[in-house]
């Protein structure tokens, strides 16, 4: 649409011009129709342009009302699931082992079995009356003092052979009697033999945790033919634990002429050839030193009250 210029900027002019005069129209102006030639005679007169021709349409009826919206519920956005991180294997830290200390092996227990001689005949015998002894005290009397306190000294606890074979040991109140001491050497040996066999079995009962125990025979005249033939016959487990056999003037090679003076059985096996080699096997079969023996005699009483241990145990050992 177009529009006159000249006319509209001087009804403009004209409303400044009178505005400025102090002067404001009592009504509003008309306006002509743009096409109109403003008349001269009438300044008050200003032409209004017409309206649009094109005339604007009415509407025949409203615009539906906007369905409304249902209001979204908001969704709850679920919680992340936490995806769990996983924790590194802690690596093992090495256990350093400590160095064992070593411990400290307790000795064994050591012990030393008397085996005193024969008792020969005497004036009891006579009367038919057979002496009884102590195994302790006889042992006691048959060996020097000395001996007893050496064996102490190096830690052996002393053992008292008894000739009556009941089975065990029975310690130093065994009892035995004089005859005992002459029956057959073979039934001697079984008494020893029950008795360090009791002797190993109750201190290995007692003692589980100490190694042993050690066994030394220390024996006098026929005690040593007596350990010679138990070693002939004892099993190896036993020999195993009697570390050395010492005799003392012991007629280990048997005895000549001398029945009447032992007497009894035990005489008869010292001069029996098959004894004798039994004897020497036994000997072989365990660390056995005969000391102090040169002419497979009866030793007299003042030498074997007057042995000396040490002097002894420096003589070398024979199988005579």
């Amino acid at each position: 649409m177009r529009f006159a210029l000249a006319p509209v900027v001087s009804v403009l002019a004209a409303i400044v011009l009178g505005a400025c005069a102090g002067s404001a129209p009592t009504e509003p102006a008309r306006v002509a129709n743009p096409t109109t030639t403003m008349t001269s005679g009438d300044p008050t007169r200003i032409p209004v342009p017409d309206a649009d021709p094109t005339p604007v349409p009415e509407p025949t009826s409203l615009p539906p009302a906007p369905t409304p919206m249902a209001t979204p519920v908001p969704t709850r956005t679920p919680s992340p699931t936490s995806t769990p991180t996983s924790t590194a294997t802690p690596t093992s830290t090495p256990t350093i082992t400590p160095t064992p200390v070593p411990t400290t092996v307790p000795d064994p227990v050591r012990i030393v079995l008397y085996v005193p001689g024969i008792e020969s005949p005497g004036i009891a015998d006579l009367f038919s009356v057979d002496q009884v002894f102590d195994a302790g005290a006889r042992a006691r009397a048959a060996f020097p003092t000395v001996l007893f306190t050496t064996f102490e000294e190096f830690g052996f606890e002393p053992a008292w052979f008894s000739y009556r074979s009941t089975g065990g040991y029975e310690g130093d109140s065994a009892r035995y009697t004089a005859s005992d001491t002459r029956q057959s050497l073979q039934v001697s040996a079984r008494a020893l033999d029950e008795q360090v066999i009791d002797l190993l079995t109750t201190e290995r009962a007692e003692n589980p945790d100490v190694p042993g125990p050690e066994i030394l025979i220390v024996s006098h005249s026929l005690g040593g033919a007596v350990a010679a033939r138990w070693a002939a016959s004892a099993e190896a487990d036993t020999l195993d634990a009697v570390k050395t056999v010492f005799t003392f003037d012991s007629p280990v090679a048997g005895i000549d002429g001398l029945r009447g003076l032992f007497g009894g059985n035990a005489s008869v096996d010292l001069q029996d050839p098959a004894e004798i080699a039994r004897f020497e096997h036994g000997a072989a079969r365990v660390d056995f030193a005969q000391v102090g023996n040169e002419f497979d005699a009866i030793v007299p009483e003042f030498f074997r009250s007057h042995m000396i241990p040490g002097e002894c145990w420096s003589l070398p050992a024979r199988n005579r």
